[in-house]
C-alpha cells in the first residue's frame, strides 16, 4: 500500500485576507476567522494527506508514489502546499497549487527535501536541502524552480525555514561539523551569518520572523545538557529565557506583534520519572501562559501570527488543541474530528 509520510508538520491553517467582524461576540468573530483558513490534514485510517478549505477536502498526492507534506500557504486565492514526492526511489520536490501537483518542478538524481514555502510578489520560494553521496548536505532554496545553494562552512548545512519580505530573503538553519556541535546559521539575501553567541555551542535556528529590514530567528542553544530557548538577529543574541531549573525548551514559533517579540516555547521537564511536555506563550522573554501540557506525550507549537490586528496562537497535544487570541478561544470545525492536527501556518 502506498505510504504517506508527514514529518513534523502534518497540518497547517492558513489565513487569507478577511475583515474582522464588527460583532464582539466570541463565537461570531472566531467563526469568521476560521472560515477563512485552510487546514492541512492527515487521516490515519486512510493513510492520506489533504487540506480542508471553504468546506472542501482536497487530496494531496502524487502519481509517482509516496509524498511528504511539510508546509502550506495561501496567496491570491491559491492554496500552495509544499513537500516531497518519491520518484524512482529518490525524494524530489513536490508543489501543489489548489491540490494539483505542479509537474514543472525540477527532478534530481539525488535526494532533496523541502521544509518550508514562502510567496513574495508572485514568486514561489521553497527552502530545504539536497544530499550528495550520502555525506554532503547543502542548505538551499528554490525560487520559481531556480536552485540556489546557500553559502556554508562545512559539508552539512540545513535550511529549516524561509520568509521573504520587502525583497529580503531570510533563511533559518544550522551547520554540522565533524566532532563539533551544531552551529546556528542564518542567511539574508544569500549572505551567511553566524550570530555572536551561536559559535561552538550545539544549537539550531529553527524558525524566523522577517519584517523586511531586520529578521529575527528562534531556536535553542545546548547548555549543560539542556536546551535553552534563544532569539537571535544576524548580529547576535537578542533574547534569552529564564526557565525553571531542570527544564529544557526550544522556540517553535516566533513573531513580532506591536513591537513585542512573542514566542511559543516547546518545553520538557522530568517530574517524578515522567517527562512533562508543554507549549507556552512568552512575551519579550517573559512567561504568559501554558497552552497545552502532557505527560510522556507529544506537544506541538502550531501557529503564532498577527491577523487583523489580533495575535492568534495555537498548540496541540494528543488529546487537545488550543486555538485562541488573548481574549477569545476559537472552535475547530467539526468536520476535522478524527484528523491529526500537527501545524498551523499563515
Amino acid at each position: 500500500m502506498k505510504t504517506t509520510h508527514l514529518i513534523l508538520c502534518l497540518i497547517a491553517l492558513i489565513f487569507t485576507n478577511c475583515s474582522k467582524n464588527d460583532d464582539n461576540d466570541t463565537g461570531s468573530a472566531g467563526t469568521h476567522i476560521v472560515n477563512q483558513v485552510a487546514f492541512l490534514l492527515y487521516d490515519a485510517t486512510t493513510d492520506a494527506v489533504s487540506y480542508y478549505h471553504n468546506g472542501e477536502v482536497v487530496p494531496l498526492n502524487s502519481d509517482n508514489g509516496d509524498v511528504i507534506v511539510k508546509d502550506i500557504t495561501i496567496d491570491a486565492n491559491t492554496v500552495y502546499a509544499a513537500g516531497n514526492q518519491k520518484i524512482n526511489d529518490i525524494w524530489n520536490i513536490a508543489l501543489w497549487k489548489n491540490g494539483v501537483l505542479d509537474t514543472n518542478t525540477p527532478t534530481y538524481s539525488n535526494h532533496c527535501y523541502v521544509e518550508a514555502i514562502a510567496i513574495d510578489n508572485g514568486d514561489i520560494y521553497l527552502a530545504g536541502r539536497r544530499i550528495y553521496d550520502g555525506n554532503v548536505i547543502d542548505a538551499a532554496y528554490w525560487r520559481d524552480n531556480t536552485y540556489k545553494v546557500l553559502p556554508k562552512i562545512s559539508d552539512k548545512s540545513f535550511a529549516n525555514d524561509i520568509m521573504v519580505s520587502n525583497s529580503l530573503i531570510a533563511v533559518a538553519g544550522w551547520h554540522s561539523q565533524p566532532l563539533s556541535p551544531s552551529t546556528a546559521s542564518v542567511w539574508e539575501n544569500d549572505i551567511l551569518f553566524h550570530p555572536n553567541g551561536s559559535e561552538l555551542v550545539g544549537n539550531i535556528a529553527y524558525c524566523l520572523y522577517n519584517n523586511g529590514t531586520n529578521p529575527i530567528y528562534g531556536g535553542y542553544k545546548s547548555i549543560d545538557g539542556r536546551f535553552q530557548p534563544t532569539v537571535w538577529d544576524k548580529n547576535g543574541v537578542i533574547l534569552t529565557f529564564a526557565l525553571a531549573q531542570g527544564k529544557s525548551g526550544q522556540i517553535g514559533k516566533i513573531t513580532n506583534f506591536q513591537n513585542d517579540i512573542y514566542t511559543l516555547l516547546i518545553t520538557s521537564q522530568l517530574v517524578n520519572g515522567n517527562q512533562t511536555r508543554a507549549v507556552e506563550l512568552w512575551k519579550n522573554g517573559l512567561f504568559q501562559e501554558t497552552l497545552v501540557e502532557t505527560i510522556d506525550g507529544t506537544v506541538r507549537a502550531l501557529f503564532l501570527e498577527e491577523v487583523n490586528n489580533d495575535l492568534y496562537y495555537a498548540a496541540s497535544s494528543e488529546t487537545a488543541i488550543v486555538f485562541k487570541t488573548f481574549e477569545n478561544t476559537l472552535d475547530i470545525p467539526i468536520e476535522l474530528d478524527g484528523k491529526t492536527i500537527f501545524r498551523i501556518e499563515k
